[in-house]
């Protein structure tokens, strides 16, 4: 059989020849002599699964099997061949005895076993799948205990993802969707001062962030911004490795203000809800297009990074998500950014809603349009014209979602987010704000406190839990989607994602064909 076909994959990680695809064809090749230093020294070590909790969940299309790691929440994506390698570790095998039985009885040269199937295992210990030891007799629970042990105490040590900080709640536009209240009138008095910002932003959990996020309302609508965003970049995000992402409608019209900015940040996203003024101004209000639109070229005429458009789909635009693939390319974005609908109260009372059917179409006709540009960038003044690569954020998020190794929830509100509105309360993220899943406020508590706060309540939600998500065979890929949709949707925290069904058949798409 031709050694191209045995391909074996863990994890979003595929051996033998790579994919077709340009977007994900970036696999670095294996150093052979290293793989194969390591064969002659684990020659005759026994290999076995990490426990007993691997399940082979159900067949894909395109050959692919998935397995489940009920214990540890990890999941395995693999073909026909990779599940012929798991069965046989299973029966409990030294590695010297498994080569035999591929290249002896299953017609594996032995190049192909140290091209594929050593790596494939290599990468499967050191993620806690399989281990190695030299004797059978050897109990493996002690070893175990300890791997569990050790990321229970990294899951445990304070680490923010995004720290969002609503710096205020007026706007001037009134969004149908949003879940930012739009209220005009002036609250200075209450908001957040510069020194408050400077206490919380000095707290050691600050630096712990990958990200920090100022948004609002409209945050330009504040005359203090600039101090703001210098005391995020002098205090955290200079030397800790901490991004500063600005998000914005963009219809103020200052064009100095957007270039101080743009030196400041790492990061603006403006919104922009539809490829045309028709489109957009449908859903955000007459006018805000050209402005939005003027305010996005005069930052793509800087030297910033990171440009993202944030796109909106709900019924009235949805059709229009390939257009705003083209309309990001032409105005040199870095980043498309379509997120998913809030069914916040105020969407709820104004009957905005998405069809499913309608988002998955049109999602799969931006893809095919983005291939084409993601990763471009002009070499030339005369080449695109581009100063940034582009990057349509469905693609890369599946392509992450391929490689994620376990996935107890999905979101992260808790840990990978937390919100501080714009009098100083805690919340585990922007759609979470009920008094319920307040976790206190920045005069009487630390920006530790109310992290570990947050991280010990994200820490009682699990996939497990969820009713409609326990017996789910992509539960730990999907996480149980997002609990504060399921809240506002059901009332209970353990609810139903109104987005299940889709993210399921998304989610098994994705595990069908190879990514990278």
């Amino acid at each position: 059989m031709d050694s191209t076909e045995k391909k074996t994959e863990l994890t979003g990680h595929t051996f033998g020849e790579p994919a077709k695809d340009p977007v994900y064809s970036k696999r670095v090749p294996s150093k052979t002599s290293s793989d194969q230093e390591w064969l002659m020294l684990k020659h005759n070590e026994i290999i076995g699964l990490r426990n007993s909790g691997f399940l082979l969940c159900e067949e894909l299309p395109n050959n692919n099997v998935l397995f489940i790691d009920t214990k540890q929440g990890g999941w395995w994506r693999t073909n026909s061949w990779g599940k012929q390698i798991v069965d046989m570790i299973g029966e409990g095998r030294t590695v010297k005895s498994l080569l035999e039985e591929l290249v002896v009885n299953r017609a594996f040269s032995r190049q192909v076993f140290v091209d594929t199937c050593v790596p494939f295992l290599r990468r499967a210990i050191k993620r806690d799948y399989l281990y190695l030891h030299p004797t059978g007799d050897k109990d493996t629970k002690e070893a175990e205990s300890k791997v569990l042990t050790a990321k229970s105490n990294e899951k445990s040590a304070i680490r923010l993802g995004a720290l969002w900080l609503e710096v205020t709640d007026s706007c001037q536009l009134d969004c149908p969707y949003c879940y930012a209240s739009s209220e005009f009138a002036d609250k200075n008095g209450g908001w957040l001062r510069l020194e408050d910002y400077g206490r919380l932003l000095s707290d050691p959990a600050a630096k712990t962030a990958n990200r920090i996020v100022i948004s609002g309302g409209e945050p330009t609508l504040r005359e203090d911004l600039l101090d703001i965003l210098r005391l995020c970049r002098e205090t955290v995000c200079n030397n800790n490795s901490v991004s500063l992402v600005l998000v914005s409608n963009g219809i103020r019209q200052a064009p100095e203000l957007w270039r101080t900015i743009a030196g400041l940040v790492d990061v603006v996203q403006i919104s922009i809800d539809g490829p045309t003024a028709e489109v957009h101004d449908l859903v955000r209000g007459q006018g805000t297009f050209e402005k939005s639109i003027a305010t996005f070229k005069i930052l793509a005429d800087t030297d910033l990074k990171g440009l993202h458009i944030a796109f909106t789909p709900i019924d009235i635009n949805v059709d229009y998500i390939p257009a705003m693939v083209e309309l990001a390319y032409q105005l040199d974005a870095s980043m498309l950014h379509v997120t998913r609908l809030s069914l916040t109260k105020k969407c709820l009372d104004r009957n905005i809603s998405l069809d499913y059917k309608r988002f998955a179409v049109a999602l799969e006709r931006a893809k095919r349009r983005a291939i084409r540009h993601m990763g471009i960038i002009a070499q030339t003044p005369e080449d695109t014209g581009r100063k940034r690569p582009f990057l349509f954020y469905p693609l890369y998020r599946e392509a992450r979602k391929a490689v994620i190794r376990k996935r107890w929830v999905n979101c992260g509100a808790g840990r990978g987010s937390l919100l501080i509105d714009p009098y100083g309360n805690a919340y585990p993220c922007v759609e979470l704000r009920q008094p319920d899943f307040q976790f206190g406020n920045i005069s009487d508590k630390s920006l530790s406190d109310l992290a570990t706060l947050a991280q010990q309540w994200e820490d009682t939600i699990c996939v497990d839990s969820i009713e409609t998500c326990k017996d789910c065979s992509v539960r730990y890929i999907c996480g149980g989607g997002c609990r504060a949709q399921a809240f506002i949707c059901t009332g209970q925290i353990n609810g139903k994602d109104p987005m299940c069904e889709f993210l399921k058949c998304n989610i098994k798409g994705n595990l069908a064909i190879a990514m990278y």
